[in-house]
């Protein structure tokens, strides 16, 4: 497959923070690394080493460690596998009207109006008791099994002009009447049995895959945002080779809901674990300071593209298009962690490799959004520049992106990775 064909087959395998988790996993799986839980239990880093992390099944650490360590240096790329969703409620099904409704309520921050007559499938994960032992089960029911139906214009006449939601009465999912309990179903697919499952996070999400426009070079898919870089900054990774640093691939869950959960980016995780690769590496506190203040993060979160009618609400100096390349981020606010100094050093090393890159700032006046760059820099103070690629209909449940820009990104992903600090 091509390198867009295996970007769309993650995207529409990657719903949600669990199945993207799991996907990563797999990959890094599958070119050797040593895979180890949050426990850490039996993990011992050495040089020459290649170790992938799960956190509580919705983050991923992924570490390359050189033979040599002269001197210790970590390169770092983060980014969030979260995204948007509607998320079912506890005891949310019900029957009203002679259907099988499921209540719901959003996370993270979408557009709805989008989410309105959309197939849509079942995803997230299931906790079960097993042996005495709780194990999470990732989920996805791959097919659409449940729609948002819109009110017809006859009765709300003005619904173009006036578009308005109340989450409680309009978010209520209508379910294929054939089930009549989720749990039961879930259990059908994951070949387990029903009384076992104790709990769960569960969400709809658009059952669309992603379209391919081949010849005007669009990529159109959900949950672009951000599973693109995060997926972008793996392929780097993987085909990489650590030189004289230490390689390290993160992704958080949680961004689009601030972070401040026990997998996102507020987390502690990302500093225990470079820590641990210091001291397993016969390093001491002082030296894993000093590695840290030279080091290096790439903050990987999609950025907005000028959209084709309402440029009005752009910079009109600095917004960037489809397939022109990488976006460098720039807020002065610092929502955007880029500086003077990690913009510079990142531009010299896109253009020693020809890789395309653009600059975006926010049209003044206009707050706009953050990263979890700015988060992460909170608990691991390493130098940081925020980077994405260009997309139109940012938190829609179908966005669109363009596919000469997932190479570049590809590319600075390798590049960084091989580059000495």
């Amino acid at each position: 497959m091509s390198l867009i064909e295996e970007t769309a087959a993650f995207l529409d395998h990657s719903a949600c923070s669990e199945l993207a988790a799991k996907n990563i996993i797999q990959l890094c799986q599958g070119q050797g690394y040593r895979l180890f839980d949050h426990s850490l239990d039996g993990l011992v880093f050495k040089t020459d080493d290649k170790v992938v992390l799960d956190y509580y099944g919705s983050m991923v650490i992924a570490i390359q460690i050189p033979s040599v360590i002269h001197p210790l240096t970590y390169k770092i790329t983060a980014s969030h596998i979260d995204c948007p969703l509607l998320k079912v409620k506890v005891n949310g099904l019900h029957h009203s009207n002679g259907y099988t409704l499921v209540s719901t309520d959003v996370y993270g921050g979408p557009i709805l109006y989008p989410w309105f007559d959309r197939p849509l499938k079942l995803v997230g994960k299931v906790v079960a008791e097993e042996n005495g032992i709780l194990r999470t089960h990732a989920y996805d029911s791959k097919r659409p099994i449940a729609t948002l139906p819109s009110l017809a214009i006859h009765f709300q006449g003005n619904v173009n002009n006036e578009f308005k939601i109340d989450n409680a009465r309009d978010l209520q999912v209508m379910l294929d009447p054939t089930i009549d309990d989720l749990y039961a179903y879930i259990a059908k697919d994951l070949g387990i049995d029903a009384s076992t499952i104790l709990d769960s996070d569960l969400y709809f999400a658009n059952a669309q895959n992603t379209t391919i426009y081949p010849t005007a070079k669009w990529l159109q898919s959900s949950h672009l945002d951000d599973l693109l870089c995060a997926y972008g900054c793996l392929r780097g990774f993987l085909s990489s080779e650590p030189i004289n640093g230490v390689n390290v691939y993160v992704a958080f869950d949680s961004e689009e809901i601030g972070s401040n959960t026990l997998t996102g980016a507020l987390s502690t995780h990302l500093d225990h674990i470079l820590r641990k690769v210091a001291y397993d590496l016969g390093q001491d506190e002082l030296a894993y300071y000093q590695a840290v203040n030279t080091s290096f993060c790439i903050s990987a979160d999609n950025a907005h593209a000028i959209h084709p009618n309402r440029s009005d609400v752009y910079d009109a100096h600095s917004s960037v298009a489809l397939n022109q390349g990488v976006v460098i981020k720039y807020s002065p606010r610092k929502a955007y962690t880029t500086s003077a100094q990690s913009g510079a050093w990142l531009k010299r090393l896109m253009k020693q490799y020809q890789i395309p890159y653009q600059v975006f700032e926010n049209k003044a006046g206009v707050r706009g959004g953050g990263t979890l760059g700015g988060l992460s820099l909170t608990q691991v103070s390493v130098p940081t520049v925020d980077i994405g690629l260009p997309q139109l209909a940012m938190h829609s449940c179908y966005e669109l992106a363009g596919i000469d820009d997932v190479k570049a990104l590809v590319d600075l992903s390798k590049a960084f990775y091989d580059a000495i600090l």
